[in-house]
């Protein structure tokens, strides 16, 4: 029943997606886009990395609407990032006792989709393009991770301009675009994201339960078993049509500006 009212709890814009899960997993006594939008479209590689002074006020200097797209954009991310952190210890076959311990010790999120992927492949239930498919949503989660890191780790220190400074990482800094246009539809596309892996989880949950419950192989139907799985890959490569017909992510309208004669001296001298 925990995973029942877990489930029931998802909440983004294509509600259906939690409920086909939930229908799905009912039949278990256990709970009774690849064509991405470059990276580089909303976020870039900085000319120069600085120390910004801090903004005072920001809740009165930064608008509304940037602010509460940060905030949906985090909160968004925070949705997929349970449901990896639910799908990962179903494809280790783990026992659901140690499934929060596992997920929450395993540092790095490129790892995990990493694990998530190979436990699928060895389970060898899925074709290569029904494989392709699922490993498509688990892309472009990276891909929106990268752009998710930039909107959170921001620093605002000119609220006049849409561009903030993000990631300070090896003497490098990207950039991010933090208007309410980028935001809006970044919150879009990771709402999208959110129902393509809840999918993924129902493909994972299905295809390991023999694994996780051996004996219960001879009570399990093997024709329901398959067909759960191609109800979930179907309205996943529809959720991935969905997806892909969206509005792309804004891109920066000029290139980054030339570094001040100043701080290539600097670097030179350096």
């Amino acid at each position: 029943m925990r995973l029942h009212r877990f489930l029931f709890r998802l909440r983004w814009g294509r509600e259906g997606a939690a409920q086909c899960v939930i229908a799905t997993f009912g039949h278990f006594s256990f709970a009774k886009f690849l064509l991405f939008h470059n990276e580089g479209s909303m976020k870039r590689k900085a000319v120069t990395a600085r120390f910004a002074l801090p903004l005072n006020s920001i809740d009165t200097l930064v608008s509304k609407q940037v602010l509460e797209g940060i905030g949906l954009v985090c909160l968004a991310w925070n949705e997929i990032e349970t449901l990896v952190n639910f799908t990962l210890p179903l494809g280790l076959c783990i026992h659901h006792e140690t499934w929060v311990d596992v997920s929450s010790r395993i540092n790095g999120f490129d790892g995990k989709i990493a694990i998530i992927k190979k436990a699928i492949q060895s389970f060898r239930a899925l074709s290569e393009d029904e494989y392709r498919t699922v490993c498509e949503t688990l892309g472009r989660i990276e891909e929106l991770k990268r752009l998710r890191d930039g909107v959170a780790h921001a620093h605002i220190a000119n609220p006049s301009s849409p561009v903030a400074q993000s990631h300070l990482q090896r003497g490098n800094a990207t950039e991010i675009l933090l208007n309410d246009e980028s935001l809006t539809t970044l919150y879009q596309h990771l709402s999208a994201a959110a129902a393509e892996m809840t999918m993924v989880n129902g493909i994972v949950f299905v295809i390991s339960y023999l694994k996780r419950h051996p004996d219960r192989r001879e009570e399990t139907d093997e024709t329901q078993r398959v067909e759960q799985i191609q109800r979930f890959l179907a309205q996943l490569r529809d959720y991935q049509h969905h997806r892909k017909q969206m509005p792309p992510l804004p891109e920066f309208p000029d290139p980054p500006p030339s570094a001040p004669e100043s701080d290539t001296l600097n670097k030179k001298s350096s």
